[in-house]
């Protein structure tokens, strides 16, 4: 992980977030911080609630607040600088309850740490999945009074949408939107149209509200997006740009479509800080 953070860091990227598909432990902390000492990446702990194939059992008979009380109690024992991220199980239509409580309990959860929400969306996972499901998590976590500026809904660079009728619906009640895949699984969404969508995104006006990353986990193959199991080794010691994808395979295709140096800086540099600012709050 040092030679990977290193490399991104020489690349020009500044800060990741380490988002969690479960609650995160005691342990997760202090190996962040040995890595961020030891490489000059800033880190950013985060924890969360992925979908409910990865809930705890107990989860089912929690009332929201119970669920907010135990990730308001990881926040503040893991130092943490972000909730995410939240999601949606593959191919379903419709949130199902028990992921409204959860979505809802992370609202309540944030309102009390004031730590940015992130989530998941299961975009181009199956033909029923409905365009609408980013605003269906927008909406359970605003029913509790989560301003939409705390919050990046992810994944909307694989919904196949030209017009980008979601994400500007999005952007105009002030969330942010996150093209988090770039480079990655473009066997969904190619990267030229996820920036055929961008553009459009940017012309509607919304270009504070766009956030981008890649995805990355390690191991995947720059020419096909990813690879099966993930084999071999780490991608930045194969000499491929691991956790700078967005910044060494994805902008040049901006600056290429006409994205000035000016906007890309406010995508890749303000943006993401706007989102992951906040005022502590005691909970």
């Amino acid at each position: 992980m040092e030679v990977e953070l290193k490399a991104a860091k020489a690349a020009g990227v500044g800060c990741i977030v380490s988002a969690s598909t479960g609650l995160s432990g005691p342990l997760l902390l202090p190996y962040l911080r040995k890595l961020s000492e030891g490489t000059g990446m800033h880190l950013i702990n985060a924890t969360a609630y992925y979908t409910k194939q990865n809930y705890p059992k107990e989860l089912a008979t929690q009332s929201e607040d119970e669920i907010a009380d135990g990730l308001v109690q990881t926040a503040m024992a893991g130092q943490m600088g972000a909730f995410g991220e939240f999601g949606v199980a593959n191919g379903e239509a419709e949130m199902d309850p028990l992921e409204k409580k959860v979505f809802r309990a992370a609202g309540k959860a944030h309102l009390r740490t004031g730590l940015p929400i992130f989530t998941h969306n299961n975009y181009s996972t199956g033909s029923e999945v409905r365009p609408e499901m980013a605003l269906y998590q927008l909406d359970q976590l605003e029913s509790v009074g989560v301003h939409p500026g705390s919050v990046a809904l992810g994944h909307l660079c694989c919904h196949d949408d030209p017009k980008v009728d979601v994400a500007k619906r999005l952007a105009k009640r002030g969330a942010f939107v996150a093209f988090d895949r770039v480079t990655r699984q473009q066997q969904w969404v190619s990267d030229q149209h996820r920036l055929t969508m961008i553009l459009a995104f940017l012309e509607a006006g919304y270009i504070d509200n766009l956030l981008i990353s890649s995805d990355y986990i390690g191991r995947i193959n720059t020419g096909v997006g990813e690879v099966n199991g993930y084999p071999g080794p780490l991608h930045a010691r194969d000499g491929g740009p691991g956790y700078a994808r967005p910044l060494k395979l994805f902008v040049p295709l901006m600056k290429k479509a006409g994205i000035k140096e000016k906007a890309i800086r406010r995508i890749t540099q303000d943006n993401p800080r706007r989102f992951l600012s906040f005022i502590p709050k005691q909970a």
